[in-house]
């Protein structure tokens, strides 16, 4: 089966690329590299995630003031990175049910382009055949909370 198999790596970074290449040469596999699912040959796709979504951009916001207003980075006094409460603003209809009952400085966090992917992986295996394995951590529910981290060696910042 991994003989007659072939394998599609789809990776945006030219440097991630080549990095994946080196690690993969030892292995005798028909590996090609893609851009994005768009790109690959229409066949039975058979798609292994791991934190997949995570790696997606997503959108917070933070509740000041009785509204909530989208976050975003500025800087302070001194010159460094704070956050701070934007100008950009929420469809209500996005939030958990109990967002309502929100504290100030409570975040939730939207993700659109995450949910374009899933759909067009979604629509490719309904078209093409196939099917996705998918692990990732995170909320069963659409919930309030910061998932936002920052690492630097290994360590959060």
């Amino acid at each position: 089966l991994f003989s007659s198999a072939h394998f599609a790596m789809i990776e945006t970074s030219s440097r991630l690329t080549e990095i994946q290449k080196e690690t993969l040469s030892g292995i005798d596999a028909n590996v090609v590299w893609q851009n994005s699912i768009e790109t690959l040959p229409d066949f039975p796709l058979f798609i292994i995630g791991n934190e997949l979504f995570d790696a997606i951009p997503m959108r917070q916001f933070v509740f000041s003031g009785g509204k909530w207003k989208e976050r975003v980075v500025g800087l302070d006094e001194n010159g460094a990175l704070r956050f701070a409460a934007g100008a950009g603003s929420l469809d209500p209809a996005l939030l958990p049910a109990d967002a309502d009952k929100a504290e100030d400085g409570a975040i939730f966090e939207i993700a659109p382009a995450r949910n374009n992917l899933m759909s067009g992986i979604a629509e490719r295996i309904a078209r093409s055949g196939g099917a996705g394995l998918f692990i990732d951590y995170g909320y069963r529910e659409t919930a309030l909370g910061d998932t936002f981290q920052a690492l630097r060696k290994h360590d959060y910042e």
